[in-house]
């Protein structure tokens, strides 16, 4: 009697990681008033707009998700006097990768390539770094939380550190950008402090600051964008004295079809 060898072992298929790819519109309106009563002047204030097209694809990665952004286009109303061309808002092409751990916190924050700035944009760049709310898997109406992050940057002589301490508290489903999510709202206070070489010397910048913001996602983790408010009142210590300084920006995250 002919006896077959057993069958080899079939090999199991592996499935392509799984990737989102999304398209958002950023809005963010900034103004800064400057103090320069020290200096023998009066306030300096500046004010303008960015607005940014992002594509962002998430691609699912070791229980959390790798985060891939291109800047499609940018604007910024009216120009920054000494701002060079894209300081603020970024150049159409510049890419981004950061890190979303299974919490749902975006860690890892780096623009790729030559994306520093000006290609990269200082305020493009700040609203991807804090895109997606540190939001948990499986979110349901009266979760609540406290999240703590220090951030660290050192770019061209410049040194920053950001400690942000926030509570979320997730509401009833609303609507947002033509769809329904939970609504995600935050409080957060934070202080920060940068050091930078300039041409007339060292400067430090000290202060503190407040924010809210009221985000949407869907059920299933979508996340739809929102709203957020920051101010903050700074102080630049200069060589020619120390200098306050009062920011506040608003931002408006809004997905596309």
């Amino acid at each position: 009697m002919l006896v077959l060898p057993p069958a080899p072992p079939r090999l199991a298929l592996c499935k392509p990681p799984v990737l989102t790819t999304s398209r958002y519109r950023i809005e963010t309106s900034a103004s800064t008033v400057a103090d320069l009563s020290s200096l023998g002047q009066g306030e300096q204030r500046t004010e303008f707009t960015v607005m940014a097209m992002v594509s962002i694809t998430l691609t699912d990665s070791a229980g959390g998700k790798v985060l891939h952004a291109v800047l499609d286009s940018s604007s910024v109303t009216p120009p920054v006097p000494g701002a060079p061309a894209g300081a603020l808002e970024g150049e159409k092409g510049a890419t981004y990768h950061a890190w979303i751990n299974p919490s749902g916190r975006t860690e890892n924050f780096t623009a790729m390539g030559d994306s520093t700035a000006p290609k990269g944009g200082a305020v493009v760049m700040q609203v991807l770094r804090d895109f997606f709310p540190n939001v948990k898997p499986g979110v349901k109406a009266g979760d609540t939380w406290r999240d703590s992050v220090q951030t660290n940057d050192s770019d061209a002589g410049t040194n920053s550190s950001t400690i942000r301490i926030t509570e979320y508290n997730v509401g009833a489903e609303a609507p947002w950008a033509g769809g329904s999510g939970h609504k995600v709202d935050a409080r957060s206070s934070f202080t920060v402090s940068i050091a930078s070489e300039t041409p007339a010397g060292p400067q430090n910048v000290e202060g503190a600051g407040t924010g809210t913001a009221s985000w949407y996602v869907t059920p299933a983790g979508v996340f739809l964008g929102g709203t957020s408010t920051t101010s903050a009142e700074l102080t630049a210590m200069t060589a020619f004295g120390d200098i306050p300084v009062k920011q506040s920006s608003t931002t408006t995250i809004t997905a596309l079809p």
